[in-house]
């Protein structure tokens, strides 16, 4: 057996590559080379060798390959780190990480190409923290790289791109969310960001939140640790390094766990919290995890965090509107029952509140 061993978010992953010719042996080896480990401490999976056999050959076979492994990780992992989908990258005279995060075509390939030339490579895929200690647990994977418009990413080793290699303890010094804009001009802009805005928006780039008893809470606890979030608006991965000792920046980090309240019997014409499996909020907006199935996380804004809260026990809707008046007061034209029936409306129409 020709088994292929890397260490992958402090687990060993094995993959058999007997199937696989003396040539794309050494290639899935070459792009791995970051990676590779004859570790025996670690939790071990291994990977099934189904795995190499897809259509579409061998470039097809090497990014699976790759998806597999972080994936595989991610399972073994679930429950004990905190797991962004993101770059991560370390100033190397420190260890300071920051987890840098962006939807799928923003650029997050091009931009760790170019900052890892300057601070150590961490991961282009998975920021793995220790929520307690905030070490980074590094993932140092192949980059995926496009190499056209249409088929597999290519997978080639950060070795053979040249980036520097992170230093032995690394621990997260921020998050940052990138705002890539063509028509930016002058150096990156960095700014501050809600926590709880900042959990809300990341539902799609966070690993595993099911997994968490308090999940939310869990995310925002660890933000705060790190001075909170920042966002960073800029047009060229090339712009961001003249920036890199700018992003300390302090955000808002004040927040409020608002965990489930016992279940209340319902009440003919009131409002009560639908089902919701964790919650978080600030003086201006609320974030609940309330679709656990696909681990859906909705904002709420306006006069809606007001409602959502005061509705922790079946609530009527006077009850409602005094609530609403106390906490913003009374509009300066109309009726604020109007404005509360329709916030009402779209609060349970998202499942957010529910009627008696």
């Amino acid at each position: 057996m020709t088994l292929l061993a890397v260490e992958a978010i402090g687990v060993r992953v094995e993959l058999d590559l007997t199937p696989l010719s003396p040539q794309e042996r050494e290639s899935l080896r070459t792009a791995w080379s970051r990676a590779l480990t004859d570790r025996t401490d670690l939790d071990t999976v291994r990977l099934p060798v189904d795995s190499l056999r897809l259509g579409g050959g061998f470039p097809r076979t090497k990014d699976n390959v790759s998806s597999q492994v972080t994936f595989a990780a991610i399972r073994a992992r679930a429950g004990a780190l905190v797991m962004f989908h993101a770059a991560g990258l370390a100033e190397p005279s420190t260890g300071r990480t920051f987890a840098f995060v962006g939807r799928s075509g923003v650029g997050k390939t091009t931009l760790t190409r170019t900052l890892a030339q300057h601070w150590g490579y961490l991961t282009d895929e998975t920021v793995a923290v220790d929520p307690v200690t905030l070490q980074v647990v590094p993932h140092p994977k192949p980059l995926s790289v496009k190499v056209g418009p249409t088929g597999p990413k290519d997978q080639i080793s950060p070795d053979a791109l040249g980036l520097l290699p992170a230093p032995t303890n690394c621990r997260l010094a921020g998050i940052v969310l990138l705002d890539r804009v063509p028509s930016h001009t002058g150096p990156p802009e960095v700014t501050g960001h809600p926590i709880v805005r900042t959990v809300a928006e990341l539902t799609r780039e966070l690993s595993s939140l099911r997994v968490w008893a308090h999940p939310l809470a869990v995310v925002a606890s660890l933000m705060a640790e790190v001075a909170g979030p920042v966002v960073m608006r800029y047009r060229e991965a090339a712009d961001v390094v003249g920036a890199l000792d700018r992003l300390d920046v302090v955000s808002v980090t004040d927040w409020q766990h608002l965990p489930p309240p016992a279940t209340a019997e319902p009440a003919p014409d009131t409002w009560r919290r639908g089902p919701y499996r964790d919650a978080i909020g600030d003086d201006s907006a609320v974030a609940v995890l309330h679709r656990l199935s696909r681990e859906e996380i909705s904002l709420i804004e306006g006069i809606g965090p007001t409602l959502w809260r005061a509705a922790d026990q079946p609530r009527t809707l006077p009850e409602l509107v005094a609530a609403v008046e106390t906490r913003h007061g009374s509009p300066p034209t109309g009726e604020a029952t109007d404005a509360v029936r329709e916030s009402l409306a779209q609060l349970v129409s998202r499942g957010l509140l529910v009627t008696g």
